[in-house]
């Protein structure tokens, strides 16, 4: 990722390198308890991106968990 001029600019970059702190500050806690009901029944948790850009990287999370053993 390019934080340099011109691409900072863009809102697309700056949420990109917004995601590491938005996802280091999630709070499983405060989620509705209709979604952590679900969550809990089912075990698990479906991650989206958007398009290509993939502003919260499922595939590379999905990866991971799975390296690490879940389900």
């Amino acid at each position: 990722m390019n934080n340099n001029a011109p691409y900072a600019d863009f809102g697309l970059c700056k949420d990109m390198l917004d995601t590491p702190g938005i996802v280091a500050g999630f709070k499983p806690a405060a989620i509705s308890p209709a979604a952590a009901d679900a969550l809990k029944a089912t075990g698990k948790l479906h991650f989206t991106g958007e398009g290509s850009a993939h502003l919260f990287p499922a595939k590379h999370a999905i990866k991971v968990a799975r390296q690490r053993g879940y389900g």
